[in-house]
């Protein structure tokens, strides 16, 4: 009688797998196009500039140097 037993179970809840998985009272026995929709794309960061702010000017170079570092040789790759 055990095994009986033993075997339905396996085989209840090998069927329980297999089938449909309502969750929450929706069925996803099929695919549905209106689940996948993305969502629009939104700016995290404000897009007007916040009153009585004011950006500090540009930081000039140093006497004597130049705003960007001398170009660099080309690289030879080894063999």
């Amino acid at each position: 009688m055990s095994r009986r037993i033993a075997i339905v179970s396996v085989l209840g809840l090998l069927a329980t797998g297999f089938g449909c998985r309502h969750i929450g009272g929706k069925c996803d026995c099929q695919a549905n196009p209106a689940d996948g929709v993305p969502l629009p794309l939104t700016n995290p960061y404000p897009s007007a500039p916040v009153p009585g702010f004011a950006p500090s000017p540009a930081i000039p170079p140093a006497a004597g140097k130049t705003a960007f570092p001398a170009p660099m040789p080309p690289m030879t790759l080894p063999n």
